[in-house]
Parts: structure tokens; C-alpha cells; sequence
């Protein structure tokens, strides 16, 4: 079904499970895994458990998806074109030894109103997704232009100019 293709619990279980006794991990890729399974047990801890956590994770999360998505099938896990896309992003930040950018944009909840800055959603998200990246050689980039009481429309118009390249 749909949430499977971008739960990223249920794809690291699948992947583990698939892949544990086919593929000889590197030391990188064994430190990456374990950090990405500590960082699924803290936002699990943090939000109410696995099951309040996956629920977020697909009301919450959106990405730049193709009009006409796709899912891609290996072996047994299925994943979504987006969640690939972002993939290859990440790969191709890391062969290029190239910063990692990601932005958030939304309303005063995505700014953080009533909170440090800091504190505010996206830079939660890079604290959490900062050492498993850097652990592959990926640095991150986060930033956070939300805008309090403001419409999207027309700022939806003016994205490149908000948002960067």
C-alpha cells in the first residue's frame, strides 16, 4: 500500500531484513544503519512511540514527487519515486562532496512561534539527520523560512526567490 512506500520504519525493516545475510556492509554503511535505527528510536521516543511516529511521518512529511509517482520494487521493498529522488540527491551531495541543502517553509507552526528558533521543526529534523548523514560524508544545510500569518498565495509564486536554487 501507499504507506509502506514511504514509511521509512516499515522500508528500514524490509531493507534490513532482505539484505542481511546477502550483502557484506562496509564499516560506513554498518555505522550509517545504526545510526538511522537509533535515530527511528529517538523520534519514536520523542513523539509517542512507533506507531504515533509513523502517523506523522505521513501526514507531516511531503516531497517533490513527480505528477505521475511510481513505485520502484527491489526484491520485496517497495519505495516511492520521490523517496528515490532524494536518494540519489543525497548521493549525488556525497560524490561531490557538496553540501546537502534542505528548506522548510510553511506558517508560525514550521517557524517555531513560542519556541527558540532552534527549536523550531526543521532544525529539530537537522539535529536528529545530522550525524547519520555526516557519517557518510554528507554535511546539511537546513533552512527554516517559514513566515508568521502570512498566505501562501502568492508566495507560492515567488518560491525560487524564497527558497534559493
Amino acid at each position: 500500500d501507499e504507506t509502506s512506500e514511504s514509511d521509512a520504519y516499515g522500508i528500514a525493516e524490509q531493507f534490513l531484513n532482505n539484505n542481511n545475510h546477502h550483502v557484506q556492509r562496509s564499516k560506513k554503511h554498518s555505522s550509517f544503519i545504526d545510526l538511522a535505527s537509533e535515530l527511528r528510536n529517538e523520534f519514536s521516543a520523542l513523539y509517542g512511540g512507533e506507531n504515533a511516529a509513523r502517523g506523522i511521518l505521513l501526514k507531516g512529511m511531503s516531497r517533490l514527487e513527480p505528477a505521475n509517482d511510481t513505485t520502484t520494487t527491489t526484491t520485496t521493498t517497495k519505495v516511492s519515486v520521490g523517496l528515490q529522488q532524494t536518494a540519489l540527491r543525497l548521493k549525488r551531495a556525497q560524490k561531490a562532496k557538496k553540501t546537502f541543502n534542505v528548506v522548510f517553509g510553511g506558517s508560525s507552526a514550521t517557524l517555531g512561534a513560542g519556541n527558540y528558533f532552534n527549536q523550531s521543526f526543521p532544525f529539530v529534523v537537522q539535529s536528529l539527520v545530522e550525524t547519520p548523514l555526516r557519517s557518510m560524508g554528507i554535511d546539511i544545510v537546513v533552512r527554516n523560512v517559514a513566515i508568521h500569518e502570512i498566505p501562501s498565495f502568492p508566495y507560492a509564486w515567488c518560491m525560487e526567490n524564497i527558497f534559493g536554487k
